[in-house]
């Protein structure tokens, strides 16, 4: 075989793709619905939510429109990797805004209107 031959490259160009074909397995996109993924973004948007809070309560607009951008990208990606988990959740938090406001109304009737 001479040194520069096309058969010299063949075992080095099936080297590489095996490697690129290895470094990319674990590259992956996760699966649909896998429950610790979406675990960890529910966890996510929990924690950004109070990060929003905290600096909406510190009167820091910039970070509010920072978080807000966050919790909007997490929720598209939870939307889209845990469907179940997201119809679920916005279910949730329906039922949550509707006794918040039953809660206000009780307090304002009871106290007559203090508060």
């Amino acid at each position: 075989m001479e040194e520069g031959s096309p058969m010299r490259l063949v075992p080095i160009a099936a080297l590489v793709a095996v490697l690129c074909v290895v470094s990319t397995a674990g590259l992956a996109a996760p699966r649909r619905d896998n429950p610790y993924h979406c675990a960890q973004l529910a966890n996510q948007l929990v924690h950004y939510d109070g990060l929003r809070a905290r600096a909406a309560s510190q009167g820091n607009a910039v970070w509010v429109q920072r978080f807000k951008g966050k919790i909007a990208e997490l929720e598209e990606a939870f939307k889209y990797e845990c469907p179940e988990q997201y119809n679920e959740g916005k279910t949730l938090q329906q039922l949550a805004e509707l006794l918040k406001s039953a809660g206000r109304a009780a307090l304002a009737f009871f106290t007559m209107g203090a508060y």
